[in-house]
């Protein structure tokens, strides 16, 4: 009996230096935490076209460091400044429009252009009995235009806004183009004379010139000068729609001889059709009518 209680005791403490055998080799095979595994990173930066990182330099190993977005100082700034990426910038283009108030003309497109781009006058707008004289800047909305109108040659720096100069179409120097006289019998042609014609206007054996009527007129007043300023007069003028009436008092040697002059615009050609009537008894007769053109310097 005592002899097995000895062998029992001897397989138990067996059991146990076997187990704490075990438990020692177990140890030694788990490194101390000041030996743990690390990865070495390349001080070169790595990039694509978004980001940056450092490499891992391991053999198979495809770890990154500090990864992170490229960073710019401003959408123009083409290098990172964290890592030196050099990126492709596409530079913006700055445009600058110019705008045109016509003040109740027709509306004109805008242009719009780069800074230096060459620019060139575009169309100029109508008014109804209007005569357009050119663009013109203004500090205060187009209340009070520049002295100098516009010139279109290139695209300034900056946005412009440009306003419609307008003259009343009449005002201006007009020259001989052609004089009809109404025919003297209903149904019968008109009588016209172009230039180079003979005819009894202003005087007998007249040969028809430019400057045989020639009419000014400005504001307020009408100015006739005949036979290249021999005889000359000018008188005020009223405007109601659209015909400005005027009686001109012209001298003839000791006297005087009143025009009276109803004046229409011609849109369509640019001309003025000033008709000389008479008056008998409260009605108007028209005597003949003036054909003039522009004097070329103002067309």
């Amino acid at each position: 009996m005592k002899k097995r209680m000895v062998m029992a005791l001897l397989a138990l403490l067996c059991i146990c230096a076997c187990l704490f055998a075990f438990a020692a080799c177990k140890d030694e095979e788990t490194p101390p935490a000041d030996n743990a595994h690390t990865h070495a990173y390349a001080t070169t930066w790595s990039s694509d076209s978004e980001n940056h990182w450092h490499a891992c330099t391991g053999s198979g190993c495809d770890g990154k460091s500090d990864f992170a977005a490229h960073a710019y100082d401003n959408d123009a700034d083409a290098t990172c400044h964290v890592c030196g990426y050099e990126r492709t910038v596409v530079p913006t283009v700055k445009t600058y429009t110019i705008t045109f108030v016509t003040n109740g003309g027709s509306p004109v497109a805008q242009i719009e252009a780069e800074a230096g781009d060459e620019i060139t006058v575009p169309a100029a707008p109508t008014k109804s009995g209007e005569r357009f004289l050119g663009w013109y800047e203004s500090t205060d909305g187009g209340v009070t235009l520049d002295d100098t109108a516009f010139v279109f040659s290139y695209m300034p720096g900056k946005n412009v806004t440009l306003y419609a100069k307008w003259q009343d179409a009449v005002i201006g120097s007009w020259q001989t183009y052609q004089i009809v006289l109404p025919a003297e019998t209903e149904g019968d042609p008109e009588t016209v004379y172009n230039l180079g014609d003979t005819c009894n206007f202003p005087v007998n054996n007249t040969t028809l010139a430019q400057n045989t009527y020639q009419l000014t007129v400005s504001d307020t007043n009408i100015t006739l000068a005949m036979l290249g300023g021999a005889l000359n007069g000018s008188g005020t003028y009223t405007k109601t729609d659209g015909v400005y009436k005027a009686d001109i008092a012209v001298a003839y040697g000791s006297g005087t001889e009143t025009f009276k002059t109803q004046t229409t615009y011609d849109a369509a050609h640019d001309r003025l059709l000033c008709n000389i009537v008479y008056y008998e008894d409260e009605t108007t007769t028209l005597y003949y009518t003036l054909i003039l053109t522009r004097v070329p310097d103002e067309a």
